[in-house]
């Protein structure tokens, strides 16, 4: 195949460009932009020696084009004035090095199509416009076909880039261009070689200098995730917009909630931060530019994804208001790469794994993205354009050094090749007779006629990378997403994965039925615990077997024959809705003392997923690990006391302390979905509870009475129990790790159900718990509060939540399941709630509480029970709302 030789010197060119490092700035602007503007030094440089063509009146100049809509391209207007007005600019062709043409090529494509009723009749003229500006070029002189163009600049401010010209391969490919946009599928450009990627233009006079300055400012922002823009196009040609990579974004955010006491922890302290304020912000509806760029400046991280094309201004937005830029465009070419080390300003994420982005942000800390934005101050100004000389103008002028040292290199290793060739000086070129500036033999030879007799047409440059290979925390989180989903499918394919009694630690876990869920945890457990035997506790062992021959170590013990011995008028002293709830933290205890079960153990709830490295069940100074979390660092379950701060709940504080005699601290939760439990402790405390009681009472009638006198619902729990009493009796055995240092979900944020509609667990969805950097998550699908329905919306903040009233009592022996259906549809812009309706409102300043009163005393020696019979059935609409105690 014949190559041109436009394309030979554009390929020699870009294969002998270098890119040193060079840091170009200078000082600041004066007034609101100061705080851009403001750089380290520039880098004192020769002028560069730049002709500016001066164009004819009859080729349409209009400033005001770009203050209608088009103010992302005002470069193919701002450059050739900075230029005109810099020490770089050069009034004799004769003597200049480099030629910029200010052809405002966008310009007249616009102006086209505003005359022209179609397309291709625009792209026609618009290509004659072109092919008159070159006629013209030639007519001033003998420079641009004197190095084949080579030396000429160009400007393309749009996403089309040179397209606009049809047949600029013909006449200007040799030409060094100026874009933002440098997809490196296209051909269009060669952003690593000869041509300069350039950022957008963005006008900061129209940006409030209270925005401007925010960054300098570490306070927490509200906002985790923004973005405002279209997720469709009905331009012709683009029925495949953004590459779909907008849609996926939208349906992942659909689904996604930050957990609770992540949005806790965002309170304390954080002045821009109020409470009811969104977390993450995903729409497509349009707002005033003041009101997006608040928006932005009150985010953490922007979400830049590709539309029509690989480049967005809405990059340099986030850059100037200190949002670090989440990129989702794989085949983007940055800005001033040669110089900039952009990993340390924005992430660059790639389009397939869009769905997962949200949960790997989530597990980013603060300090890493003050971080990423204290980069981002330090960095900004080299976008700016409105910095004068400084800037961005700046680094495009140490850009164009560069491939002006590469020209004069291509001349001379054209002339070591080709000694009998003689070419002038460009200070001398421009004599009649010689303006060709080579000859050979007599016969004029171009410089481009040269090259392809010299060199072969250079490789494509290469698609671009994802920085996952950069050092830094955030780069080694990024390197995770690459290997997650392979990661899976090994084990999935693995003939054998069981690692059955290659540890030393069983596990006792307790689940109500089999299902996805238990099979997800018993795998987790089994690749990240490796116990010798799980003692499994169900209401039934039936079907059992099909479990242990894909989990060789489970050992199934039944409910009831776990239980140890309860009097059954204790046991009809616990409500019927937390019955079951009571007896299986009274059968973790029986199963605790067995026999059966090694000494050390972890005591596991069955619906606790293990993603991560799990904690040694023996620290290496021997101690045992104990978690805990507060409100603010963990899913913890806590409640509001009476003066609104939040607690653990009463009911495990009254119980613990009526059966140890020690009180656990309110602020502080141990019940964690595990804990490593050493059985002579166990014993110990099961001893001393029996040793506290009134004669002959055994433990578990002492913790059902405890539970039942605290007068809560939630009345006990064995792991608070067991961590209180512990750290009383032998606080020098233990090691405490907060959540913060080992972090832990309650429910994913992309919820329990997974696409079929079903609350299972997929190895995608505990990919992207993995990815937020938790350790373990649990799937509790019988919390209503826990259930997403999948589903596509605007904003995540606006799903449709599900009805989980009652319904009618289901058939004798059968379990109430609950109604997912959606119902009607709630109002636009708002969220189906739960009926939660309580009633009458409570006197101003009160809360509403429980009729617990006393009434009259029980007989001697005989304890007051709270009568939890439902009683008469409320009206319609109806829920009950208290408990009649009685006298026994």
């Amino acid at each position: 195949m014949k190559v041109s030789r436009s394309q030979r010197a554009a390929a020699l060119l870009s294969a002998l460009v270098s890119l040193p490092g060079c840091d170009a700035a200078t000082s600041p602007s004066s007034g609101a932009l100061a705080s851009v503007c403001a750089g380290s030094s520039p880098q004192p440089l020769q002028p560069l020696g730049v002709y500016v063509y001066p164009l004819p009146e009859d080729i349409p100049h209009n400033e005001s084009f770009y203050n209608e809509g088009y103010e992302q391209y005002a470069t193919e207007l701002v450059i050739p004035q900075l230029l005109r007005g810099s020490i770089h600019a050069e009034a004799d062709p004769h003597r200049a090095s480099l030629f910029l043409v200010p052809n405002q090529g966008i310009l007249r494509y616009t102006l086209n199509r505003r005359r022209h009723i179609s397309a291709d009749e625009a792209w026609r003229s618009t290509n004659d416009d072109f092919l008159e500006l070159i006629e013209r070029l030639r007519n001033a002189g003998p420079w641009f076909d004197r190095r084949g163009g080579a030396d000429h600049i160009w400007i393309f401010p749009s996403g089309r880039g040179v397209s606009i010209f049809p047949d600029w391969r013909a006449h200007i490919s040799a030409g060094l261009f100026l874009s933002p946009e440098a997809d490196d599928r296209t051909g269009l450009m060669q952003p690593r070689g000869k041509d300069v990627v350039l950022p957008g233009y963005r006008d900061l006079s129209r940006v409030a200098p209270a925005l401007l300055e925010r960054v300098e400012s570490e306070a927490v922002r509200p906002t985790l995730l923004y973005f405002r823009g279209s997720t469709t196009s009905n331009r012709s040609g683009e029925a495949n917009y953004s590459e779909g990579v907008r849609l996926r974004l939208q349906a992942s955010l659909s689904l996604f909630e930050p957990p609770k006491h992540l949005r806790q922890l965002l309170l304390l302290g954080a002045p821009l931060v109020r409470a009811g304020e969104e977390r993450i912000i995903f729409s497509t509806e349009m707002v005033p530019l003041p009101q997006y760029l608040k928006e932005m400046s009150l985010s953490d991280f922007c979400l830049v994804p590709m539309g029509s094309t690989s480049w967005t201004l809405r990059l340099y937005d986030a850059l100037f208001l200190g949002c670090v830029p989440v990129i989702l465009s794989d085949h983007i070419a940055l800005p001033f790469e040669e110089r900039i080390d952009w990993s340390k300003l924005a992430i660059k994420w790639p389009q397939a794994d869009a769905e997962r982005l949200p949960s790997f942000l989530l597990g980013l800390s603060q300090e890493q993205i003050r971080v990423k934005r204290r980069a981002i101050l330090a960095a900004r100004h080299n976008f700016a354009w409105s910095c004068n000389e400084g800037g961005a103008f700046a680094q495009l002028v140490a850009s164009l050094v560069v491939r002006k040292q590469a020209l004069t290199a291509l001349l001379g290793q054209f002339l070591t090749e080709f000694p009998e060739v003689h070419y002038d000086d460009p200070t001398t070129v421009g004599r009649e007779d010689d303006h060709e500036g080579m000859r050979e033999g007599g016969d004029l030879l171009s410089l481009d006629e040269g090259i392809e007799q010299y060199v072969a047409v250079a490789d494509p440059p290469p698609v671009a990378t994802f920085w996952v290979d950069k050092p830094g925390d955030v780069q080694m989180l990024l390197n995770t997403t690459n290997g997650c989903a392979r990661e899976m499918q090994k084990k999935k394919e693995a003939p054998e994965h069981s690692l059955m009694g290659s540890a030393q630690y069983d596990v006792v876990a307790v689940f109500r039925e089999l299902n996805c869920v238990l099979r997800a945890a018993l795998r987790s457990l089994e690749e990240r615990l490796m116990p010798p035997k799980v003692h499994l506790i169900l209401d039934s062992c039936d079907g059992i077997e099909k479990i242990r021959s894909e989990f060789p170590a489970v050992r199934c013990v039944e409910l009831a024959s776990a239980l140890p011995s309860i009097p059954a008028e204790a046991m009809a002293a616990i409500p019927p809705e937390r019955k079951s709830w009571y007896q299986q933290q009274l059968a973790k205890l029986a199963v605790a003392t067995s026999a059966e079960v090694t000494e050390t153990f972890h005591m596991w709830d069955g619906d606790t997923i293990a993603v991560g490295d799990a904690m040694p069940a023996r620290m290496p100074d021997s101690r045992f690990p104990l978690l805990w979390g507060s409100s603010v660092d963990s899913p913890a379950h806590f409640a509001p006391d009476t003066t609104g701060e939040w607690s653990l709940p009463p009911g495990y504080r009254a119980s613990t302390e009526a059966l140890i005699g020690v009180a656990p601290a309110t602020n502080v939760s141990y019940v964690t979905q595990w804990q490593v439990w050493h059985k002579p402790f166990v014993h110990e405390m099961l001893d001393e509870i029996e040793q506290r009681a009134p004669a002959h009472v055994r433990w578990p009638v002492a913790i059902v009475n405890a539970a039942i006198d605290s007068g809560h619902e939630l009345g006990f729990s064995e792991y608070t129990l067991y961590a209180t009493w512990l750290l009383a009796r032998h606080a020098g055995e233990v090691k405490l790790v907060s959540s913060r240092e080992f972090p832990w979900l309650r429910n994913p944020p992309s919820g329990v159900i997974d696409k079929n509609g079903d609350c299972c667990p997929s190895d995608e969805s505990l990919c992207q718990v993995g990815l937020g950097g938790f350790h373990f998550v649990s799937w509790e699908c019988l919390h209503a509060s826990a259930v997403f329905r999948p589903g596509f919306a605007a904003v995540s903040r606006q799903r449709r939540q599900l009805d989980v009233s009652p319904g009618p009592s289901p058939p004798p022996g059968r379990r109430r399941k609950l109604d997912i259906s959606p119902g009607p549809s709630p109002p636009p812009g708002r969220r189906r709630q739960l009926d939660i309706s309580p009633g009458p409102s409570p006197p101003p300043g009160r809360r509403r509480q429980l009729d617990i009163s006393p009434g009259p005393s029980p007989p001697p020696g005989r304890r007051r029970q709270l009568d939890i019979s439902p009683g008469p059935s409320p009206p319609p609409g109806r829920r009950h709302r208290r408990l009649t105690p009685i006298a026994l």
